[in-house]
């Protein structure tokens, strides 16, 4: 929360011309993890100098996967049997695994 607000109020003062965001990649579309075993997940963000650079990773199952965010990349845990949707969502593109 506290990274968006300050992503926002960079906006406000910036005279930059915005550069939106056109698509956004993961590495992987799909991952198969044992209980307790990690991953990674890197998003590609195009253009590389489009300026909403807040990025955004969800779980769409918490209890089956937990998601670790560190910009655009990130670290998937399996936490228990299960399946779950990880997202990732900037400048209005999104993408998931």
């Amino acid at each position: 929360g506290m990274l968006c607000a300050l992503c926002a109020g960079l906006f406000l003062f910036s005279c930059k011309k915005e550069i939106p965001v056109t698509s956004i990649t993961l590495d992987q579309t799909e991952l198969l993890l044992d209980e307790g075993k990690t991953a990674s997940l890197t998003a590609t963000v195009e253009p590389s100098e489009a300026t909403a650079n807040a990025i955004s990773w969800t779980s769409s199952a918490t209890d089956v996967v937990t998601v670790t965010a560190n910009g655009t990349s990130a670290t998937i845990k399996a936490v228990k049997g299960g399946s779950a949707t990880v997202s990732v969502t900037c400048g209005g593109k999104s993408a998931s695994c």
